[in-house]
């Protein structure tokens, strides 16, 4: 592989790599591991699970390399491949039940940011993993909805769909 490398297009890079070339592979987790790892973090808040996690997507992709196809995005296929991950995960463990708060009940101090933000994330929690992974990637990664759709496998107005009854829930349980 040449040594401007990292100049190339991540179809030059799925190209090679559906040859098995490891050098382009190293040049595509450089290019992707920190995105994957804050997408992967903003679900786990574990930064060993989600170094695991993000090994195990590019283990994922090196194992399923031969079947790469260079004119879609490797960038969407990744985060699929992480989004596929977070979804099986949670249907294993039934959600890892946290410990509940009551969420019928607002903080007694407003002021109190920390309380509002563990009520929003244990209502999160809280949500179906297709709405709270949607809702997390477009409000927390910034992902288009045209992005979100490619990366879940689903259609852009399934993607609005379920941002917007996802909002609905969280309001509902938080009383808002």
């Amino acid at each position: 592989m040449p040594e401007d490398s990292k100049s190339f297009s991540d179809e030059e890079l799925a190209r090679l790599i559906k040859k098995s070339d490891r050098d382009a592979f190293g040049v595509l987790y450089a290019r992707y591991f920190r995105l994957l790892f804050a997408f992967i973090y903003s679900r786990t808040r574990n930064p060993e699970i989600t170094s695991e996690g993000v090994q195990e997507v590019f283990t994922r992709l090196w194992i399923t390399r031969s079947r790469l196809d260079p004119d879609l995005s490797i960038k969407s296929y990744l985060f699929q491949i992480a989004n596929n991950m977070m979804v099986d995960e949670a249907r294993k463990n039934k959600l890892r039940k946290l410990s509940r708060r009551k969420l019928a009940s607002k903080p007694e101090d407003p002021s109190n940011m920390r309380d509002i933000v563990i009520d929003l994330e244990n209502a999160l929690s809280e949500l179906p993993p297709d709405l709270r992974n949607t809702l997390i990637l477009h409000r927390r990664q910034g992902f288009t909805y045209q992005e979100i759709a490619e990366i879940c496998g689903i259609s852009k107005k399934t993607v609005e769909k379920q941002i917007g009854i996802a909002l609905k829930k969280l309001r509902k349980l938080l009383n808002y």
